[in-house]
């Protein structure tokens, strides 16, 4: 297993560079975020995928991969912020450089989408990203603990002992049980694509955090018949199951909780610890995750204390 490879934290005046490697970002929401980033104190570089408005992508491959290596490259830039999601990521891995990445390890932001990024580059380089709020979701209205989690990862300290939880927020355990191991926390639909490629990490014994958004029951059973075919599920040492948010059927023949339901029962039969109920996804209230780092997931019995998540090292070192 590659060894984690920790970036710098951004300081508070951090140039960050942002780009868009999906879809194109609406520009009200595209402009609203920069607003609550120069506002943060942030120095910002941008390039012209986030000026793109139509069409499938946010530029071609070249283009965006160009620019996601300029950013990679070039010293005077503290961090990566994507813009936002949509589709498109997957096809940038194969030409990004990894070399940079390596010589100067940056924090990559991002989530949905460029999943396929953060867990690629962490296979091929063991670097530790964000899994965060991108662009489009950071300004002023936003959720103050969703954005103090943002936070807290981009600037430090990372949280120690149990990973904080909204208010009146608990986990629930499905299975109980203690596992450690790499923290992955993904989109399932991107997760899926990356099976059987080189940019899928080493899942020996990892928890995994999963989320989902306007996938229907059939795609969800899809994504779960990928996973259990390629035997990785096998490897695993725990999951928390985290938002699905708009996963509603097509017709009346089948209802949200038919999908989730294949998720519950896949999930249950592996015979690791699982719990649920974990803020993370793509709604308002959710929580900015490392994607790479060590960590530990506890799921008491029923009755004997609420389950928790801990993170064990952060680019500071290891966390007591």
């Amino acid at each position: 297993m590659i060894e984690p490879l920790y970036p710098r934290l951004c300081p508070r005046n951090a140039r960050l560079g942002l780009m868009n490697p999906s879809s194109p970002a609406d520009e009200f929401r595209f402009e609203r975020g920069l607003s609550w980033l120069r506002d943060q104190g942030f120095e910002l570089t941008t390039k012209p995928s986030t000026k793109v408005r139509s069409g499938l992508h946010a530029g071609s491959i070249e283009e965006r991969t160009e620019e996601l290596n300029s950013f990679l490259r070039d010293p005077d830039i503290d961090g990566v912020l994507f813009v936002r999601g949509g589709s498109g990521s997957t096809r940038l891995l194969p030409h990004l450089d990894y070399d940079a990445i390596r010589s100067d390890p940056k924090l990559l932001v991002g989530l949905s989408d460029p999943t396929a990024i953060l867990l690629g580059v962490h296979a091929r380089t063991g670097l530790v990203s964000v899994s965060g709020q991108m662009v489009v979701q950071l300004h002023e209205e936003a959720e103050p603990y969703t954005v103090e989690s943002w936070r807290h990862l981009v600037h430090g300290p990372w949280p120690q002992g149990h990973w904080p939880l909204p208010d009146e927020t608990t986990l629930q355990t499905r299975v109980s049980g203690e596992a450690q191991g790499r923290l992955f926390p993904f989109n399932f639909s991107l997760f899926t694509t990356l099976i059987g490629t080189p940019y899928l990490p080493d899942l020996s014994d990892a928890i995994l955090v999963i989320e989902e958004i306007d996938e229907r029951p059939e795609g969800l059973d899809r994504m779960v018949a990928q996973f259990e075919a390629s035997g990785l599920d096998r490897q695993i040492g725990g999951i928390v199951l985290a938002q699905f948010t708009h996963c509603l059927p097509r017709n009346e023949k089948l209802t949200e909780e038919d999908g989730l339901r294949v998720v519950w029962e896949w999930a249950a039969g592996l015979g690791v610890p699982v719990v649920s109920g974990f803020p993370y996804g793509h709604e308002k209230l959710a929580s900015s995750l490392p994607c790479g780092a060590p960590a530990r997931l506890i799921a008491p019995e029923p009755g004997a204390g609420n389950p928790t998540l801990e993170v064990l090292a952060s680019p500071s070192g290891p966390i007591a």
